[in-house]
C-alpha cells in the first residue's frame, strides 16, 4: 500500500493550530487536495481523517473502531469524563439503552407543552428576537424544564452561563492554566456537576415525568445508571443541545432567502416541514467530526492507517458530499422529497448527529432536536410576518459549535 498522503504540520503540534481556526475548513480543503483518507497530526498525534459514506461502515465495525477515550484528552474533560461519546462498544450499548429512556416516543409526546409554550412566549416578548441570544436561552430551558425540571430564574440564568464557559473551551487551546479558557470551562463543569447533582438527589427522593426521572428508573438486562454516569449524561444531553440553536439559526437564514419556500411551508405541509428540518441539519454547520481510535491495522480508499492512531469521520464534508447530494452547497429541500430521495443513495447518506442504529453512536437527541426546530418553524410561520434586518449572517468558525457573527435578528409582526 502506498503511505497516506497528507502532512504533519509543526513539530509536537502538527496541524492543532489550524485546525482549532476552522475545523470545517481544515477538513474541507483537505479532503479536496488529498482525496477520502488522508494523514495529520493534532495534540503530538498522528491522525488519520476519513471522509465518505462508506467510512462510517468503517466506524461501525467495533473489531476495527474503539470509541474508548478516542477524543482528546481535554475535550473528555469537557464532557465530564466517561459519557457516551467517550465509552466502548459495549459499555456504550447498555448505557444508551438506558439513556434512550428519556427520549421515547412517550417522553417526547410529553415534552412537546414545555417546547411549544417556551418558544411561543420567546417569539412573543419583543418586536425584534435574537436566535443567539433569546432563542439559545430558550433551547436550554426547554432542555433543562424538560430534562430535570428546571424552572426559568437565577439558577437557570448561572447554569446557562457555565454552559457558554464550557462550550467556548472546545475551540480554544488544551491549556489548563488559571486565566485560560480550558480552565474557566474546568471550574464551570465543577459548578454544572454540584448543581446537576442537587437535581439527582432531588429526584431520587421526589421522582418526576422528566427526562431525569426517566434515566433514573431505566432498567436494561438488569442493570441500571449510578447517580454519577446520570450526572455525566445529564450533563451531556444539556451540552449536546446547546447545538440546537444553531438549528434555528440556519432555518431563518436560508428560508429569508427562499420566500417561495415559506409559502409552501404556510399551507401546513407536514412532509415538507420535515424536509426543510433535514435540510437545516444537514446544511448548517455544528459538528465536523467523529472520533475513533483503531484497534488494529486497516486499509481504507487504498492507504493503511495503523494501529494505535486516532482516526477522524469527517461529518462536515460527508454531509456535503456531492456523490450523493445534487448541488451541495445549496439549501434545497426537495432534495429529499420522495422523487428525488438523495438521502437513500447510501444507508450512510444522512448523518447530520452521527450514524448507525439509535442503540449505536447517533445522538441519543435526535428526535427531540427535530420537534424542537419543527415546532419553531410552525410558530414562526403560522404566527408572524417576520423579516431578517440588515446584518452580517456570515459564521464565525473559530468557535465550536460555529455562530452566526450578528446572532441572527428577526424583526416580528404577529399576525391579525
Amino acid at each position: 500500500m502506498n503511505s497516506l498522503p497528507g502532512q504533519s504540520g509543526l513539530p509536537l503540534v502538527g496541524e492543532t493550530l489550524i485546525f482549532l481556526h476552522n475545523n470545517f475548513r481544515f477538513l474541507e480543503e483537505r479532503v479536496k487536495s488529498f482525496g477520502p483518507v488522508f494523514k495529520t497530526s493534532l495534540l503530538g498525534r498522528p491522525v488519520a481523517v476519513l471522509s465518505g459514506p462508506d467510512a462510517c461502515n468503517v466506524f461501525l465495525d467495533e473489531a476495527t473502531i474503539t470509541r474508548e477515550n478516542s477524543m482528546p484528552p481535554h475535550i473528555g474533560q469537557l464532557f465530564g469524563g466517561t459519557a457516551l461519546p467517550l465509552l466502548g462498544w459495549e459499555a456504550h450499548r447498555t448505557r444508551k439503552h438506558l439513556v434512550l429512556q428519556a427520549f421515547t416516543a412517550e417522553a417526547l409526546q410529553s415534552y412537546l407543552p414545555t417546547i411549544e409554550a417556551v418558544l411561543g412566549r420567546t417569539l412573543a416578548s419583543a418586536p425584534e428576537v435574537r436566535v443567539g441570544v433569546e432563542l439559545k436561552r430558550a433551547v436550554v430551558e426547554i432542555i433543562c424544564t424538560n430534562m430535570m425540571g428546571m424552572a426559568a430564574g437565577p439558577d437557570m440564568d448561572a447554569l446557562i452561563a457555565d454552559y457558554d464557559q464550557v462550550l467556548a473551551a472546545f475551540s480554544a487551546l488544551p491549556i489548563n492554566l488559571p486565566g485560560l479558557p480550558l480552565n474557566r470551562a474546568l471550574k464551570a463543569r465543577d459548578r454544572i456537576f454540584e448543581r446537576h447533582g442537587r437535581a439527582i438527589a432531588e429526584h431520587q427522593k421526589n421522582p418526576s415525568p422528566d427526562g431525569l426521572s426517566r434515566m433514573l428508573a431505566a432498567t436494561f438486562e438488569g442493570q441500571r445508571l449510578s447517580p454519577a454516569e446520570v450526572r455525566v449524561e445529564l450533563h451531556h444531553v444539556v451540552l449536546a443541545g446547546n447545538i440546537v440553536y444553531c438549528h434555528l439559526a440556519g432555518a431563518v437564514v436560508e428560508l429569508a432567502k427562499r420566500p417561495d419556500l415559506v409559502e409552501r411551508l404556510k399551507g401546513e405541509s407536514s412532509p415538507l416541514l420535515q424536509q426543510v428540518v433535514m435540510e437545516v441539519k444537514r446544511h448548517t454547520p455544528v459538528v465536523p467530526m467523529t472520533f475513533g481510535i483503531a484497534r488494529q491495522a486497516f486499509t481504507y480508499g487504498g492507504y493503511t492507517i495503523p494501529a494505535g492512531w486516532m482516526v477522524m469521520l469527517s461529518l462536515a464534508t460527508l454531509n456535503r458530499d456531492p456523490s450523493i447530494y445534487t448541488e451541495p452547497d445549496g439549501f434545497d429541500p426537495d432534495r429529499f422529497s420522495p422523487g428525488r430521495a438523495e438521502h437513500h443513495r447510501h444507508p450512510h447518506a444522512f448523518v447530520p448527529q452521527g450514524h448507525g442504529p439509535d442503540t449505536a453512536y447517533r445522538c441519543a437527541g435526535y428526535d427531540y432536536s427535530t420537534r424542537i426546530v419543527e415546532i419553531f418553524l410552525t410558530l414562526l410561520l403560522r404566527d408572524y410576518t417576520w423579516e431578517l434586518p440588515a446584518q452580517d449572517t456570515g459564521y464565525d468558525w473559530s468557535v465550536m459549535p460555529p455562530v452566526v457573527r450578528d446572532g441572527v435578528r428577526i424583526r416580528l409582526t404577529r399576525r391579525g
